[in-house]
């Protein structure tokens, strides 16, 4: 279906300009002789950044919204949509983008990337797929089509913003609500101006509409260095019912849903990170949330596991034979001495421990302790006392230096993550095969029945893994990992 779609879409853009015909004829000599998925995605990034960037050279990149077989982890499309961005007011470039959001609605990993890339380019032709996102039922999805009106013309961004205001009036709902104090904030911050109302607002630019003039907006920059990493993995754990929540990370066109098998859902959560999260019996039950055998895991090279953990007991077991010690944060590996895959624990000394290839506590990149403490139990006030335990967490691993791959990070609610350990730790690609499976919170399920008290005691949230299977940089840096943190746009 997406391709009968974007070939009507493109079918419909205008032909390359004299100007721009070069640029497209080395675009298309480059994506021809591309021996990779990756060598084709940087032809689509050049081409992104190459002027003019004009019809011709949008209709080239649209050709790359559809996906293709063997890129699991839509590089592709993604890239195409990150270049058509930068199209800036482009018609041509808002059809394809627009023609192909709804091939993707429900894998949110490209969706949010394709809708960042249509309000990016601002062209008054898509405002119809971001109002009827404003006043619908989805408040995640109401929210994110309000914060890319701003990249629309000033005036129509602004207009837009207090019909849709008025209309949601008429059908109050929390959704509504919602997406109305957003459209307050983003007011405020479009012009500048403080007023607490959206009648205040809208008085303030009846004032100035017919004077203002549009300030030209700087081309998009050139893009430098690798190719950003994938988001592979992302389990929100948002639904606060059901057995199942759901991964909406790269890889959920294949796994799209992992199963809650014996941990609860909680409302004690991660704070400002949504209406629940999943807990773990304290006394070590075999609990766990499973995702099906990852093949994405398969061949990655550099990656940054990234959640947030409250740790409510401090017991842990001994290591088995061929189990390590620790309690499982999340595991995709196989059990032995050497086997493949990867594992992150929390250590009864409160430290973080990584396993590549072999049991974690078998590793030397271990943080110091307390780093992730365990509650307070004897507090006064639980709700401070967990508060004051949340613990963000971030490891980033990549072989590729000549020291220092992997390094720990750790942050609370109240002050931004920071740098907590360095450690040498060449362990080659983190995975050469798919992951049997990918387990936050105990070991896999294979071999749970004789591992069944290695299960996190406590509650986890907001999980995600970023990867890439060719460079570097699947290791995040500070400020990704604050923007993170902070819930702000992810790499």
């Amino acid at each position: 279906m997406v391709h009968w779609v974007l070939a009507i879409a493109v079918g419909v853009l205008v032909g390359p300009g004299e100007d721009s015909k070069k640029a497209v004829e080395e675009f298309k000599a480059r994506i021809k002789d591309a021996k990779s998925v990756h060598e084709k995605a940087l032809a689509i990034r050049a081409l992104g950044d190459a002027e003019p960037r004009d019809a011709g050279a949008a209709t080239a990149i649209a050709r790359y919204l559809s996906p293709v077989p063997g890129d699991l982890c839509y590089l592709l499309p993604v890239t195409a949509a990150d270049a058509l961005g930068k199209f800036t007011g482009c018609a041509a470039a808002s059809r394809a983008l627009v023609a192909s959001a709804g091939a993707y609605r429900k894998l949110p990993y490209v969706s949010t990337r394709i809708h960042a890339a249509i309000g990016r380019v601002g062209h008054e032709s898509a405002l119809g797929l971001f109002e009827e996102a404003a006043l619908g039922a989805d408040g995640d999805a109401a929210v994110a089509a309000v914060q890319a009106l701003p990249n629309f013309p000033t005036p129509l961004a602004l207009e837009t913003l207090f019909r849709l205001y008025d209309l949601l009036e008429k059908k109050p709902s929390p959704v509504a609500e919602r997406a109305q104090k957003e459209m307050i904030r983003v007011v405020q911050k479009i012009s500048g101006e403080k007023y607490p109302s959206m009648k205040e607002l809208a008085h303030w630019w009846s004032k100035r509409a017919g004077s203002f003039k549009e300030p030209p907006k700087p081309p998009a920059p050139p893009s430098s260095g690798p190719l950003p990493p994938t988001l592979l993995v992302e389990l929100l754990f948002r639904e606060n019912q059901g057995t199942s929540t759901a991964n909406t990370g790269a890889s959920a066109g294949m796994y799209p849903l992992a199963s809650l098998s014996g941990a609860k859902w909680t409302g004690t959560c991660a704070l400002n990170g949504g209406p629940s999260a999943v807990e773990w019996d304290r006394t070590g039950a075999p609990w766990a949330v499973d995702l099906g055998g990852v093949e994405h895991l398969r061949q990655v090279k550099s990656f940054t596991i990234t959640g947030w953990a409250l740790c409510g007991d401090g017991r842990e077991v001994p290591a088995g034979r061929d189990l390590g010690a620790g309690n499982r944060i999340l595991s995709w590996l196989v059990p032995g001495k050497t086997g493949d895959g990867v594992e992150l624990v929390w250590r009864s000394d409160g430290s973080l421990q990584l396993g590549i290839h072999q049991p974690a506590d078998a590793s030397p990149a271990r943080t110091p302790s307390n780093k992730v403490p365990v509650v307070d139990a004897k507090a006064k006030d639980p709700g401070e006392a967990n508060m004051a335990a949340w613990r963000f967490f971030a490891v980033t691993y990549d072989p590729g230096p000549a020291t220092g791959h992997v390094k720990f990070y750790v942050g609370t609610w109240q002050q931004d993550v920071a740098l907590v350990s360095t450690h040498d730790y060449n362990r080659g690609p983190a995975a050469t095969k798919a992951a049997p499976a990918l387990s936050v919170g105990n070991v896999p399920p294979a071999i749970r029945a004789a591992a069944p008290e290695r299960a996190f005691r406590g509650v986890i949230d907001e999980v995600r893994i970023y990867a890439s299977a060719v460079d570097g940089a699947g290791a995040l840096g500070l400020p990704e990992l604050k923007k993170i943190q902070n819930r702000e746009t992810p790499p």
